[in-house]
This record gives C-alpha cells, structure tokens and sequence, in this order.
C-alpha cells in the first residue's frame, strides 16, 4: 500500500519547490484542543505534552491492485500534512535518500519525535511512543529516507518508493494494523502505523506532492482558530475588561472568523451567515473536525459565563451572567454565540457522522434554548435522520422540548417544529419518542392542540383558531434581525 506525501509550507506560507510534506500520520485527537486549554491556562508557552500519536497511513483502495493512483483522487486529512525540514532547517535544497531529517507537522507546527516509554516495567520488552514536541529534539527526532531502487539518489515526487527509519532506534516504520475506512463515503483506507526491527513489505511508501488547495485552506482555518483561542483567552482569564478597547478588538476578530468559517462550510449567493444555507462543503467540514474546531466552538459558547480558570474563590464571578445575556450591553456576545451554533449547524449539515460527533453536548446546548441562540436550530440538524440519536433520546430530553414549545403561554413554532423531527426519521415513525411526545402535549401543553375537523363537502381539514391565538416567529432572533455583513464589519463598538 503506497500513502501520499504532500507539499510543504515555508514559514511564510509558501510551498517549497524542493519540499515534500508527508501525509501518512495523523495528529493526536487532542492537539488543537489541548493549545486552547493551555491557552485559557495563562500559560505563555506551549505544554511539552508526552502524548501518543497514533499513525495512520493513506492510500486508496486500488492502490493494492495498481501501483497508479491520483493525489487529486485521495481522500487527505488536514491532520495528515507533514514537512520535510532539513537536519539544519536555514539549509534547504533536494531531498536527498539516506540523510537525516526532521518530520513537522504542518497543522500544530510540531515535530515527530519516538521516544521509549519510561513508566513500563525494567524487566518488561521496551515501547516507544510517537509524540509531537515543539521543539527539535536531536537524533530523537531524525528520520532517514531510503530508496528501493538503488539508481535513484533524491526524492522524485510520485516516482520515489522508499522506506523509513528512525535514526535514534534504527527502527522502520511499519503498518501494524489491517486498512478500515474512515467513513461510508470514503475512498481512503487508513492503517495504524508502528516501528519494527525489521523491515517488511509493508513498509514501502510513495512520495507525492500535496494540491495547493489542501495547504491554502488549512493556512486559512488556523488562521481564524487563533482569533476564537484569543476570544476564549481574553474571557477565560477577565485580562481585559468588557468594554475596553482591547476586548472589542478580540471580539470584532472572533466575529469576523466565526462568519468566514460559516461561509467556508457551504456553497451560496447569501453572504449573510444568519441566513446562509446553501450546499454542504464536506470536505471543508471534515477539516473543521480535523482540527477540532467543534470542541472550540463550544469553548467560545462557555467561556464568557463561566468563572475564571484562575479564581478558585467561593463567590467568583464571570463576566457575564447567562440571564443576562440579551441585555443591550451584552449584544455582540450575543451575535457572537449565534454565529457560534450557525457555524455548528454549518459544519454537520447533510453528515450525520458528523453530526454525531455534537452528541455529547446536547445536554450544554439545552441549557442555553431559552436565549434566543438558534439553538433549536442546531439541534434539529443534530438529530435530522439520524436514526442512531433518536432512538436514544431520553423522556426528560423528549419533555424538555415540549414544555419549550409553549414558553411563557405562547406556542413557539420552532420548537414545534422541532418535535416533529424527533418523530420521524427518512419518513419512518420513531414509535417511542412519538409515544412520549404525545403523552407530554396532552398533559400539559393541550392548549396548542387545536380542535379541526374535515369538511364532508370539500374534503379539507379546517383548523378552528382562538381569538388573539398567534405563533411565536420561528425564523431570525429579535436580537440580530437587521443583521448584515457590512454591518458587522463596520461595527467598532461591543455596546
């Protein structure tokens, strides 16, 4: 099986006419999360995490029948993008076979290291563990490049098959586990890659340039991840007050990344991203979730109502309190948490794989309907024919939604709406969650049931409606209405 390697990025930006960026590993679930939760620590310089990486290999699936393939064909991970970096990096040129380099990880700007697991047992066989390390760590992180045809001196693109050891260990690099696909749709396989004494079929690889496209968006997506770690950072630590010039510019930044991410995610005429729709991106949203952009997003919905990572005083404050989240004073917050769940619902949009991935903060999510967010919004596209939620859907969840629906005496419509998606999946009937829902509205909302009955002439059903009976509006929060995109760039104030 021959995995891809793609083009490098300079520290500029720039590809590297002579650099190659390897795309057979794929970064810790953890590592952009675990940069925001240090962030929001305080700390001013990276945690030296010793955390496994697990490796994963790409190739497609005929590659196992041809030695053929197309890099534009290949299903890449952003996660996946590695650069080949000189043993002195101020030194460039051709990569050459049998001289040593350092592998870089193009997402988090780490290096490869294999380092021995010191907390097994002396008596016990050594292990070493992949790790990804800010900094340059001697032979422990120099990898050798080795070609199989002897005739060949430098790495040739798609043309160069080779294997790799690591200089330290003199181990190779070697595919320990059985190809499985990512997902439903995927055409790339993905394998666990180890290091072994010896060196196996297996162990060849295949060298290959990355489509600038690949490089440009992730360059793009880090971009804007560092402006939601400051907006975290900035509340999570109360460094600047509300309404100071300092945490308007973070918030104005914030603002402007959760738009451009919501109009990354989808194909549309409409620049607004409170109305925006459109046709799902999924490469694009597979590369949010590669960087765990989800979890950030959550991280941003939290922080302003949350006390500060730092106070451990028994009457700690945040800096905004929930209930007062759709005060005047506190409306670009507001917009800016609804831009949030947009984004969230842009990101799952028409992938319930995806869409799986937010289960676990339904619970967080609920807790914050009562806001005027979009809320229910999101969660609809959670649990939209994803027969897996539904079907696991609790009573109290299931009641929380119908006594939603007649918040403060009057039947709110998206709510309504909202159960009826959790009745049905692909058009066939959730028996149990129909059963509950049912039984709630009887009991204790039966005032948004309205009498009908049909005509024996015309055959129509007709609804007899009360006087004064109206439907709360299910469509743009009061809050954000009038909102445009040139407003939102020319805003200055959080006021």
């Amino acid at each position: 099986p021959s995995p891809s390697v793609c083009g490098g990025l300079s520290e500029r930006g720039r590809v590297f006419p002579r650099c190659s960026a390897l795309s057979f590993f794929r970064q810790s679930s953890r590592t952009i999360h675990s940069k925001m939760v240090d962030f929001i620590s305080g700390l001013k310089n990276m945690i030296h995490e010793q955390a496994g990486v697990h490796g994963t290999v790409y190739f497609m699936q005929q590659a196992r029948k041809s030695s053929s393939y197309s890099i534009e064909s290949l299903d890449i991970s952003s996660n996946s993008l590695w650069m080949i970096e000189n043993e002195r990096p101020n030194r460039g040129g051709i990569v050459m076979f049998d001289r040593p380099y350092r592998l870089k990880h193009i997402a988090t700007n780490r290096y490869l290291v294999i380092q021995r697991d010191l907390d097994t047992d002396e008596d016990a066989p050594p292990t070493y563990l992949f790790i990804l390390s800010p900094e340059m760590m001697g032979r422990e992180s120099l990898f050798e490049f080795h070609a199989l045809d002897e005739g060949h001196t430098y790495l040739r693109s798609s043309e160069s098959f080779l294997r790799i050891t690591h200089l330290q260990t003199g181990f190779w690099f070697h595919i320990a586990g059985p190809p499985k696909s990512a997902d439903k749709e995927s055409t790339t396989l993905y394998a666990t890659l180890g290091i072994s004494e010896k060196a196996f079929y297996e162990d060849v690889f295949a060298v290959t340039r990355a489509p600038a496209e690949h490089l440009n968006k992730l360059n793009l997506v880090m971009h804007h991840i560092q402006s939601l770690v400051a907006y975290i950072f900035a509340f999570s630590t109360h460094q600047h007050e509300y309404a100071s010039p300092q945490m308007n510019k973070i918030v104005c930044s914030a603002r402007t990344s959760l738009t451009q991410l919501i109009l990354f995610c989808t194909q549309s005429t409409d620049a607004n991203p409170l109305t925006r729709s459109g046709v799902p991106i999924k490469q694009n949203q597979r590369l949010l979730f590669d960087q765990d952009l989800h979890k950030l997003v959550i991280e941003v919905l939290k922080c302003p109502f949350e006390v500060p990572s730092w106070d451990f005083t028994p009457d700690g404050a945040p800096m905004i309190q929930l209930v007062n989240l759709r005060k005047p004073q506190f409306k670009s917050v507001h917009l800016i948490c609804t831009l949030g769940y947009r984004l969230l619902r842009q990101m799952i949009r028409g992938t319930p794989e995806f869409a799986m991935q937010l289960s676990e903060y339904i619970p967080f999510m609920q807790k914050q309907l009562p806001y005027r967010l979009m809320v229910a919004d999101t969660l609809m596209e959670i649990f939209k024919d994803n027969r897996h939620l539904l079907e696991q859907m609790d009573s109290d969840v299931l009641s929380c939604f119908v006594r939603l629906s007649n918040l403060k005496g009057k039947p709110q419509a998206r709510y309504l709406n909202f159960l009826c998606e959790l009745c049905v999946c692909d058009g066939v009937g959730i028996a149990k969650n129909q059963n509950i829902i049912c039984q709630r509205m009887l009991e204790g909302q039966a005032d948004l049931i309205l009498p009908v009955r049909l005509d024996p002439i015309t055959g129509e059903v007709q609804v007899q409606i009360p006087r004064g009976f109206s439907f709360d509006s299910n469509e743009q929060e009061d809050a954000v209405h009038e909102f445009t995109v040139e407003e939102m760039a020319n805003e200055r104030t959080l006021a």
